[in-house]
């Protein structure tokens, strides 16, 4: 009941409102069960809130401090991936929103594969967009460094604009695949390549991620969270083996420029990170399989040794090469 959870609020030193708590659950942040009591359309119906309903709202609480966080409504991704029962009905149809919004962007950029130039101009015209109306003429010297930025910006985008228009067309070539890897400074490894393309494209022809979303069920939500309690659980013996997520090799350093970038405090915060992720999940249709490998004691037991091997000397060595 209403009362019930603003006194349990209430003790935790979060002061919780009626109409809080109504907006909560229009977000889909709060649920539980439904019930009626006498005649429903006198006395409508009254949410009996699910037992973790005062520990997500003080998840809630801690989000609302986040300034990087505009929209209370991203808040359901975030809830999500932490294991709150949420209302899987208004998760699927803001999933949806997002993919809408992600295939648009896909076939915006997929234009842009006939001339580099083309690219170019978008940006200039993007960034002049940016620019503060009181920015005095720039020097030479910052016109050449900005050039050169969006000649670099230019191509990798040209390269992603082709990889984007196969994708739309059902099928990317060796060609244009390569050239997407090697724009992204990768190693090359053909036999990988071919491998991973082979991968892609089975999954694209198929075409399932396009619906996956829309026909998506409870069950699949509940292989979701599993699968993502088990992801969490990989993810601590790496953590555990070096104590900060940010003393990792590689990741720490990746992260750093990503927050740095973005001007994001700590990116782990960020729904969008996790709406993503989880739209992955959904869309990908390997989660029951990716479960199974993952819940086998010889896997679990093999990655702890495999990670355990790695000794903060060799995490040196890795960050200091690469």
């Amino acid at each position: 009941m209403k009362e019930e959870l603003k006194a349990q609020a209430k003790s935790r030193g979060i002061e919780l409102t009626y109409k809080k708590i109504e907006r909560y659950v229009g977000y889909g942040l709060l649920t539980g069960r439904k019930t009626s009591q006498g005649n429903a359309s006198r006395t409508g119906v009254v949410k009996l809130f699910d037992d973790r309903s005062v520990d997500a709202i003080c998840l809630i609480n801690e989000l609302n401090l986040n300034k990087n966080i505009r929209r209370q409504q991203d808040y359901i991704y975030v809830l999500f991936w932490r294991g709150y029962p949420v209302d899987l009905e208004k998760l699927r149809i803001r999933l949806m929103e997002y993919q809408t919004k992600m295939i648009k962007w896909i076939e915006d950029r997929s234009e842009y594969t006939d001339d580099q130039s083309e690219c170019m101009d978008m940006i200039r015209s993007e960034n002049a967009v940016k620019l503060p109306r009181n920015v005095g003429r720039p020097s030479k010297q910052f016109l050449a460094r900005e050039n050169i930025e969006f000649q670099k910006t230019a191509h990798t985008m040209f390269k992603t604009g082709k990889l984007l228009k196969e994708f739309l067309n059902g099928r990317i070539t060796t060609g244009v695949f390569r050239e997407f890897i090697q724009s992204k400074d990768t190693l090359s490894d053909e036999p990988h390549e071919e491998s991973l393309l082979q991968h892609v494209n089975d999954w694209i022809k198929k075409n399932a991620w396009v619906n996956a979303i829309m026909t998506s069920n409870v069950q699949d939500y509940k292989d979701c969270y599993e699968l993502i309690a088990l992801l969490k659980e990989y993810w601590l013996v790496i953590e555990q083996q070096y104590g900060d997520i940010y003393s990792i090799p590689g990741v720490g350093d990746t992260l750093n420029i990503l927050e740095v970038h973005h001007h994001i405090s700590k990116l782990a915060d960020q729904p969008f990170i996790y709406r993503f992720l989880i739209l992955i999940l959904i869309n990908g249709g390997f989660s029951c399989r990716l479960i199974e490998f993952l819940n086998r004691p010889s896997v679990y037991q093999g990655w702890k040794s495999i990670v355990s091997d790695l000794s903060p000397a060799s995490g040196e060595e890795v960050r200091f090469n690469g």
